[in-house]
């Protein structure tokens, strides 16, 4: 599975290639790094995410932030707005990125260690988008990333990103990215669904698969290979950051385990964070998050993706 020091490695070395002109030979056309991967406004399917998924959350009053920028493809797409935050592990993709767009005065360069999310303040952000990005992230870091954006959200905010969906056997030459099926991390849209709303977040809608991918628009008309990716559009839920009122805090307690670790809470579990939430040093949604790192949950999640993969293996 591809680790934050994979992604930090690959990516770094791809637009070192690019920059130095050695990719031409195979994408001539390139303009711009990351052209390869689909025009937004010569593929239909990427236009129609720009114009239901991007467009809607960006105008003059609200702070964005990109996870993932690459060359800059969905960037220009962002840039109408309050405050734009460009983040990525891979300083040469910040490098590019700044260059592309030196005369945009409202964004800010984020370098991060590839699953935070460093100065940038809390409650401030509206919408976060991410393409090409998640896709090449393996469950861990991506649970780290969602539990992470919780403190930087506002209260109305919007995410939408784009990850894999590797229920697909092993052995297809290359995915619609161009790149081998390897570079995708494991992930499914029952495994994404279930981190999301285990965190509290409402999911307002999906797009599955290529079958799902075409009711928005026409793919690629030549493409024989099926969609290994999925999108994904969540929020706040009104409740995420409701205090405790009037509540039993074991029973809160109780309900977390259940739900996220599907057990029931240790007798040592079970007293901590009784009194945490009783004495009102934590919230709710905290207590969902710290159950959600938990190594536990994250090894539950990768079972979870091991089921899946063996069933649709056996069908």
């Amino acid at each position: 599975m591809p680790n934050i020091e994979w992604n930090k490695s690959y990516w770094s070395k791809d637009i070192q290639i690019f920059n130095e002109g050695l990719s031409r030979k195979h994408y001539p056309n390139e303009k711009y790094y990351g052209d390869r991967w689909g025009e937004v406004e010569k593929e239909p399917i990427l236009k129609s995410i720009k114009e239901k998924f991007v467009l809607p959350f960006v105008n003059e009053d609200k702070s964005v932030l990109e996870i993932g920028p690459g060359g800059g493809r969905w960037t220009k797409y962002l840039l109408n707005c309050k405050k734009l935050y460009c983040l990525d592990l891979n300083p040469r993709s910040l490098d590019y990125v700044e260059n592309r767009f030196s005369s945009q005065t409202n964004i800010t360069y984020i370098l991060n260690k590839g699953n935070d999310f460093p100065n940038i303040p809390k409650n401030s952000i509206d919408f976060i988008f991410s393409y090409g990005t998640f896709v090449h992230f393996d469950i861990g870091v991506t649970v780290d990333y969602i539990c992470n954006m919780m403190d930087i959200l506002s209260n109305n905010s919007n995410i939408v990103i784009q990850y894999s969906e590797k229920k697909l056997k092993e052995g297809l030459k290359n995915d619609s990215f161009g790149v081998k099926n390897e570079s995708f991390g494991s992930n499914t849209s029952e495994v994404m669904n279930k981190m999301v709303t285990d965190l509290g977040f409402l999911v307002h809608s999906e797009i599955k698969s290529i079958h799902e991918w075409n009711k928005l628009g026409k793919w690629f008309e030549d493409n024989s290979e099926p969609n290994n990716t999925n999108l994904i559009h969540f929020g706040k839920n009104d409740k995420i950051n409701s205090q405790l009122e009037e509540k039993d805090p074991s029973n809160i307690v109780t309900k977390a385990y259940k739900a996220i670790l599907n057990r029931l809470p240790d007798e040592d579990g079970l007293k901590y964070f009784t009194n945490q939430l009783k004495q009102k040093k934590m919230l709710e949604n905290e207590l969902k998050v710290m159950l959600v790192k938990s190594d536990e949950y994250k090894i539950n999640l990768e079972n979870l993706f091991t089921k899946i993969i063996n069933k649709q293996e056996q069908n």
